[in-house]
């Protein structure tokens, strides 16, 4: 799943910005747009990844060389079918639905059936399904029975290992590839979600 990184030094954040964008493109500036009603409870694939309308997910992000830094991402619903995920002032807009969500721009995060070695285009490569049981800790929780999958392509070498729980939505994403020469992996791990606080409002 978007990026802004803070407590890090003056280098890492334009490289953390490049690598993480591998699986989270911005289509533009954020602009605030709401639904005129609230969605639907979701259903199928969309529960691993429900995005709920007016929600803030907070993530910790560690690099490999040992810096930390913190990402916001806040979700809005601007029509049925349609998610905008708003980082560091830009957008990244998903097509949603109980089958499959879909970068807008082309590549799935996920696609039925979720089953053990299914497999499906991506943004940037093949993604393929490497557990529907995966159990895993994060400061947001402990959660049982998520789907991982790992997306990865070979030129140039990417790989982003995602784990999706479910009615909760993306509690890691772990993207290891290459920032010019140097082999770079940043881990990124929910820290919290919950309704926009009203100062975002």
């Amino acid at each position: 799943m978007p990026t802004r990184v803070t407590r890090l030094n003056a280098r890492a954040p334009t490289g953390l910005v490049a690598l993480l964008s591998v699986v989270s493109a911005c289509a533009g500036p954020a602009e605030s747009t709401r639904p005129a009603t609230a969605p639907a409870r979701a259903e199928g694939v969309e529960r691993y990844l429900p995005l709920p309308d007016g929600f803030v997910y907070e993530y910790d992000v560690d690099t490999d060389s040992g810096e930390k830094g913190r990402m916001m991402m806040q979700v809005s619903r601007p029509r049925e079918g349609l998610v905008e995920l708003a980082v560091a002032g830009k957008v990244q807009r998903l097509e949603v639905s109980s089958d499959a969500v879909e970068h807008a721009t082309g590549g799935y995060l996920l696609k039925a059936p979720l089953q053990p070695s299914a497999e499906w285009k991506g943004q940037f490569g093949t993604v393929r399904v490497a557990s529907i049981d995966r159990a895993i800790s994060t400061p947001a929780g402990g959660f049982k029975a998520c789907v991982e999958t790992i997306e990865e392509s070979l030129a140039p070498p990417k790989r982003a290992t995602s784990v999706y729980c479910l009615d909760v939505g993306l509690v890691s994403l772990h993207i290891e590839g290459a920032l010019g020469e140097e082999a770079v992996s940043v881990a990124t791990t929910l820290r919290s979600f919950g309704p926009r606080p009203t100062e975002f409002e």
